[in-house]
């Protein structure tokens, strides 16, 4: 604010009127010289820079003497010497001059009194530490032993925090600072000024001879995670990735893996349309792998199991429907209601054939009907079969196929036990190598697929279910084996009549024995 002197004009016209003695040059005076005690200490001006402007006067009292004086023009020189004349004029005394006083605006504003402003004293950086050689073994033996220190987190820095240890600077990368392995800044942020344990991971000694101490406290909290948890511990996580076989979730810094057949009793088709990533879900623990930092959760657990009530819903020996969802080598799966899942096995799936994999009988989607063959609600399992759906056929096959029956069959598959044959397109019959000695060729079993083979019924069995045949074989053959391959069949000598010959000595030599015995005659 701009700074005007007090005229002796207006003090010549304070006199003369008729005012209290508070008006007075010495009360004036005494306001002027207050104001100008109650302004706020102005900070000496640096060299190279201009003196900061003067405070506004925050006085009440000392606004008022001032804004009492009326504002006038200044007086020129002229104005200043005619005033003594005029004074002498009207008989009154001439005043002294006044001290020259800041002029004050009146403000409408209230005014506010000066608050002390307190700046923090200036921080004083530690000197860095020598690592001695003696201090070097110590930190040494320190990282050989796996000791725990604990550290003061003093910024945060590029790739991680910058840390001390008894004033020696230490550096925590940001891989090491958590469970996970990218942190984010604000969690690396946050623990600037804390104090953390860590160990002393490594050691580096450049070719200048700077030490860098390399510290980290991620085994730490992977230790501390494995005590806190248990198999049955109930953790929330949040969904970290979908795939086709399962959910990853985060319980803590680790992830821990919900297979599909763990997501649900009634799982959904596709898991990307039930669930994202940023999920927030609850599961049970189930398995605890720390050698190889796997965990497994269960989200099914958490849910009623329909196996509860299974016993209620479905009795041994009764009848019931269901879907196919699975082949597998060994059987169909069939779910005979949500969350509920029945096995035929292959020896299951027919009376008559011997299935080697369930597609010969059955499809994907296909709806079946199945009897009930035994439950185990405690493992999740029921038993199905198909064959029984219809009844026994057995009794009739061994009645229709006696023992010593000869008839044909078509091989169906050729192993090294035996032949499988269907006989008559209605059953499977099976020949063992033990009843192909008359025609085996050294080990080599003499058939192939689809090849049509005489045979003979040599078993039925009702109680086991199976078909016994052998090859059907000429009396020739059981004496002499089966003919080579390529070799005529022998010429067939007309029967001889009447009384037999004697046969001499020449007729059983050979041509060339005869030359040689007879010299080339007879």
């Amino acid at each position: 604010m701009s700074q005007h002197d007090l005229r002796p004009d207006a003090a010549a016209s304070a006199k003369t009127s008729d005012t209290s003695p508070a008006e007075s040059p010495s009360a004036t005076e005494h306001a002027a010289s207050q104001l100008i005690e109650e302004q706020a200490p102005v900070p000496a001006a640096a060299p190279n820079q201009q003196p900061a402007p003067e405070a506004t006067v925050a006085s009440p009292e000392a606004a008022q003497v001032v804004s009492s004086t009326p504002d006038r023009p200044p007086a020129s020189d002229a104005g200043s010497a005619e005033a003594p004349r005029e004074t002498a004029a009207t008989g009154a005394e001439p005043t002294p001059p006044m001290a020259q006083v800041p002029s004050v605006q009146q403000s409408h504003a209230e005014p506010r009194p000066f608050e002390k402003i307190e700046l923090p004293p200036a921080e004083e950086k530690p000197a860095p530490v020598a690592v001695t050689d003696e201090l070097l073994a110590r930190l040494q033996d320190i990282m050989g032993r796996g000791e725990v220190i604990t550290v003061h987190v003093a910024q945060r820095i590029r790739g991680g925090l910058r840390v001390l240890y008894d004033g020696i600077k230490m550096f925590l990368p940001a891989s090491q600072f958590f469970l996970k392995k990218t942190p984010s800044n604000d969690e690396l942020q946050a623990a600037v000024g804390s104090d953390i344990p860590v160990q002393i991971a490594d050691i580096v000694k450049d070719e200048a001879g700077r030490i860098s101490f390399v510290v980290s406290r991620r085994n730490l909290l992977r230790e501390e995670f494995y005590r806190r948890i248990k198999v049955g511990d109930i953790v929330e996580g949040v969904i970290t990735s979908v795939q086709s076989f399962g959910l990853f979730v985060d319980i803590g810094g680790f992830d821990g893996l919900v297979h599909i057949s763990r997501v649900s009793h009634r799982p959904p088709a596709n898991l990307a349309d039930a669930f994202k990533p940023g999920d927030t879900v609850r599961a049970q623990i189930i398995e605890i792998d720390p050698s190889h930092d796997k965990i497994s959760l269960s989200m099914k657990a958490l849910e009623p199991s329909p196996w509860q009530t299974a016993l209620e819903r479905y009795r041994v020996g009764e009848r019931s429907s269901g879907v196919v969802t699975r082949l597998a080598p060994f059987g169909a799966f069939v779910e005979l209601e949500p969350g509920v899942e029945g096995l035929i096995r292959n020896s299951e799936l027919s009376w008559m054939r011997r299935v080697r994999h369930p597609s010969e009988i059955l499809r994907e989607g296909e709806n079946v009907d199945v009897v009930v063959l035994e439950i185990k609600p405690e493992r999740g399992q029921i038993d199905l079969s198909l064959r029984r759906t219809t009844e026994n056929p057995w009794p009739a096959i061994a009645a229709k196929y006696p023992r010593g029956m000869h008839t044909t069959g078509v091989v169906r598959e050729v192993s090294g036990p035996g032949v499988l044959l269907t006989i008559a397109g209605e059953v499977d019959a099976f020949m063992p190598r033990s009843q192909m000695r008359p025609v085996l060729k050294g080990k080599r079993i003499p058939y192939s697929v689809g090849d049509i083979v005489a045979v003979t019924v040599v078993d039925v069995s009702v109680e086991t279910e199976s078909f016994i045949v052998a090859p059907r074989v000429e009396p020739e053959e059981e004496l002499f084996g089966p003919p080579r391959e390529g070799a005529q069949p022998p010429k067939q000598e007309p029967a001889r009549t009447g009384n037999p010959r004697k046969i001499t000595l020449g007729e059983l030599l050979s041509e060339e024995e005869r030359q040689r015995l007879y010299g080339g005659s007879e």
